[in-house]
């Protein structure tokens, strides 16, 4: 856990905008906060989440391509 007193403001902020973006790409990708803290906790890196959550879109994104009406 990044202790707050230990940035200034403006990292601070930088911090918590990255936290917000990445959990908010993770929910279009599928995955829950709640998921995505388990697998950092579980020793996944922020970039192996990342390519998870591409190959999670990309997947969604074929599904929806493959869908005939």
């Amino acid at each position: 856990m990044i202790c707050k007193s230990k940035l200034d403001a403006s990292e601070y902020s930088r911090v918590r905008d990255s936290v917000e973006k990445l959990a908010m790409v993770g929910q279009q990708a599928g995955f829950t906060v709640q998921q995505m803290i388990d697998l950092l906790n579980s020793g996944v890196t922020v970039d192996t989440l990342l390519d998870l959550f591409v190959w999670r879109i990309d997947a969604m994104t074929r599904d929806l391509k493959d869908v005939t009406i």
